[in-house]
């Protein structure tokens, strides 16, 4: 039997022995000032007996603790769905989108005649398996923040490299099919060694130059390169 229980049922005793000792007193005649201290004791009794009798309901009604082996619910937020961000990235900032990561280098490259300019592009595959990331060259256009508008460079590819033929105005629109396996970043640029990279599967086009000095920042813009469209790069000069 619960603690609970055996209060009510002492109580429920000594309330037997008060009503009978009432009894009693009244038939035998005693004062006034016993009874009333007998009904007293006799309410407070009661009253403590109403108590427990509702304490004792409301523990009946209370849900049963959790078993040991139970687990917490936990709400979880689903992940938010990757996008193309609607605004300009810093250089150096990765643009993360359906399992590729691209970063933009901060540093140029610049042959030393200072005509040509050109940048680094770092392409990793986030997917478990090798995947192809496709392009073209001319997914990549070039402005400052003065409004001038940099065109791509046309050498003539044996004149500078000594491999292939042709130009890169040839190579221009030609698609490209870069395997890169799991795991893995493929470096994608403009020119080594003073050597233009427009023909290369891993290469784009320089930018005819200079850069003016009034100059502060280049807007490298990207369309249908691999996933990415529509979006902005910012170099600082």
């Amino acid at each position: 039997m619960s603690i609970t229980g055996r209060k009510q049922i002492s109580l429920i005793i000594m309330m037997i022995i008060l009503l009978q000792l009432s009894a009693c007193t009244n038939l035998f005649g005693s004062n006034d000032q016993e009874t009333q201290l007998l009904l007293q004791q006799i309410n407070v009794l009661e009253t403590q007996n109403a108590l427990l009798r509702e304490n004792q309901e409301s523990n009946s009604q209370a849900p049963a603790p959790p078993s040991e082996g139970s687990q917490p619910e936990i709400s979880m937020a689903s992940p938010a769905e990757e996008s193309l961000p609607a605004t300009p990235v810093q250089a150096g900032t990765p643009i993360i989108y359906q399992g590729w990561t691209m970063t933009v280098s901060q540093e140029l490259i610049v042959f030393s005649d200072g005509g040509y300019w050109g940048i680094t592009i770092f392409v990793r595959n986030m997917g478990e398996n090798s995947r192809v990331f496709r392009f073209t060259n001319s997914g990549i256009t070039a402005k400052d923040d003065l409004g001038n508008i940099y065109l791509p460079s046309n050498p003539s590819i044996t004149s500078v490299s000594g491999l292939g033929s042709g130009s890169c105005e040839e190579r221009y629109h030609y698609v490209k099919n870069l395997e890169i396996r799991a795991g893995e970043v493929a470096e994608i640029n403009s020119g080594r060694w003073g050597y233009h990279n427009c023909y290369l599967i891993d290469g784009i086009h320089m930018f005819d130059g200079p850069i003016p000095l009034q100059a502060s920042q280049l807007i490298i813009h990207f369309e249908d390169f691999g996933p990415y469209s529509d979006i902005d790069v910012i170099i600082n000069l």
